[in-house]
């Protein structure tokens, strides 16, 4: 729990929005991964294997967002995802909340695929 965030810690995502966030992470990172051991297999040149940061990003995300139960896109608009869809967060502290924790899920998410991406792009 973050210090200070009390009840706001819970995230601006819903049980079944933070359950589609982590199915759809890990069924990207498994494309991703699957992907980049079939080019290696097939002996595709390097660079095109740093195609695989965008399925990787998106995978990384998803995972992410789902163990912080934060969605960062939506943080920025200062909403939060519900069952019934996108609304707003009428509490300025707890979008802000919100938004700062999403920033770190976005960040942290595009520093993971840029990791893992170098990793394949350089493996043989």
């Amino acid at each position: 729990m973050f210090k200070g965030m009390g009840d706001r810690a819970a995230g601006n995502l819903d049980a079944s929005a933070q359950n589609a966030q982590l199915r759809f992470g890990v069924v990207m990172i498994a494309a991703a991964l699957a992907t980049g051991v079939l080019l290696l297999g097939l002996g595709v040149p390097a660079g095109y294997r740093a195609f695989l940061a965008l399925p990787l990003f998106f995978g990384t995300y998803g995972v992410y967002a789902a163990l912080m139960r934060t969605c960062g896109f939506t943080a920025m608009r200062g909403m939060r995802l519900t069952e019934s869809g996108p609304c707003p967060v009428p509490d300025k502290a707890e979008a802000k909340c919100f938004r700062r924790r999403g920033m770190q899920v976005i960040g942290g998410s595009a520093t993971i695929a840029a990791a893992a991406t170098l990793l394949l792009v350089f493996a043989r």
